[in-house]
């Protein structure tokens, strides 16, 4: 008898724990399906309804972040800004400034430009940027976006007053918003737009430059390494590389008039970019030579010289970013 009573006793302890244990099981699984339910945003009845498509709406859900993402990086615009003045029907060039507006991070940086920096523009060669503003709005902003190494979509004017003011308490939006011209359509709208954005929040750093003595001229040179630094702290991104011709600055040392032209035309369509023809230190140079400024342009150095017909290759190194061959035109040169 005691051992049958012991017996049922078991069996019972035994089924009542089975219970228990399915009680929790059955209320731990709906905590897991309600929370998932908060989390795609569902009430319980819709979750019993649409329980079946709870893997597709969270999936689509992530895919849709994704997408967002990508979004906002194309949502990012660069643009050419362009202080200009105006007398008497001459139009100046009194700043430059190229900047990215990131709507996804709420900010705005960039980088201002010297006028007197130089650079090539189509038409004119090697020079200041205020020089060769005579070609055109659309042509120096294109040899701007090449001289960052970042393409911009477009340019924007505005008065000279206006962009001084822009570097002093970077109110990008308001002076962007007082366009005078340029080839953005949204051009008020994006200014009022990135007025939203706090000072704080926008940040213009100036390009650094050095100078470099070819000749008689002193060019204003960018600092490469703080370019390369400038653009991935500000576009995420280091500059785009972009294949070149050789550049030749040619010089005028045996003093006749027009010499460093002819010289030029014979190598124009020989994979040489004559950036600039100026005038040597003196016109005594009775032997023309090449100068190797940097290794590119003591590898074309001797393709030069055959083109010329004549020239001796000196190898002259030097940190720039200016030219890769200068061309010293004696008075051997018929």
């Amino acid at each position: 008898m005691v051992e049958e009573y012991q017996r049922r006793r078991t069996a019972r302890i035994r089924k009542r724990r089975n219970k228990t244990v399915t009680r929790l099981s059955i209320a731990g699984a709906l905590v897991v399906l309600l929370a998932i339910a908060g989390y795609i945003g569902l009430t319980p009845l819709e979750l019993g309804q649409k329980g079946a498509k709870k893997a597709t709406v969270v999936k689509v859900g992530k895919d849709e972040v994704k997408d967002d993402t990508e979004k906002d990086v194309a949502a990012q615009r660069t643009l050419i800004l362009m202080g200009v003045d105006e007398s008497d029907g001459v139009r100046t060039l009194t700043g430059v400034a190229q900047v990215v507006f990131d709507p996804a991070r709420n900010r705005v940086g960039g980088v201002t430009i010297s006028p007197d920096v130089f650079i090539t523009i189509p038409g004119r060669g090697l020079n200041r940027i205020k020089d060769g503003f005579s070609e055109g709005s659309k042509k120096t902003s294109d040899a701007i976006a090449a001289l960052t190494g970042v393409d911009a979509e477009g340019y924007i004017e505005i008065s000279g007053p206006a962009f001084s003011s822009m570097i002093e308490t970077k109110e990008i939006g308001d002076q962007i918003a007082g366009v005078l011209g340029g080839n953005i359509e949204d051009a008020k709208a994006l200014g009022e737009r990135i007025s939203l954005i706090p000072v704080d929040r926008i940040t213009l750093v100036e390009l650094p430059v050095k100078p470099i003595d070819i000749g008689e001229e002193t060019y204003l040179d960018p600092d490469r390494d703080d370019l390369v630094r400038l653009v991935k702290s500000i576009w995420g991104r280091e500059p785009a590389k972009r294949k070149q011709p050789v550049r030749v600055i040619i010089l005028n040392g045996n003093g006749t008039p027009g010499v460093g032209r002819r010289a030029a035309d014979r190598l124009v369509g020989e994979g040489f970019r004559i950036v600039d023809v100026k005038n040597a230190d003196h016109f005594d140079y009775q032997e023309t030579e090449v100068l190797a400024y940097t290794a590119r342009g003591k590898g074309a150095a001797a393709g030069l010289v055959k083109q010329l017909e004549l020239g001796i290759v000196i190898d002259k190194p030097l940190a720039q970013d200016v030219t890769d061959l200068v061309v010293v035109v004696g008075k051997d040169f018929d």
